[in-house]
């Protein structure tokens, strides 16, 4: 964050054939639908509306063997 503070967010991702599908959810219990999840490569991206903004979201797959 831009004061130097963090927060804890839960994302739940569910595989379903080959589409991903889950919820983010906030620091304050709020909970949205993720939308538009891909998986190309090593990266996620997702999207979801909250506090009636679009978050657009990417993340790097790691390997934990």
């Amino acid at each position: 964050l831009p004061d130097g503070k963090s927060k804890i967010t839960i994302l739940t991702l569910r595989p379903t054939g080959d589409q991903i599908t889950g919820t983010w959810a906030s620091d304050k219990g709020v909970s949205t639908e993720i939308e538009n999840a891909k998986i190309a490569g090593d990266n996620l991206t997702f999207s979801f509306l909250y506090d009636k903004k679009e978050y657009i979201a990417t993340a790097l797959a790691a390997d934990e063997r």
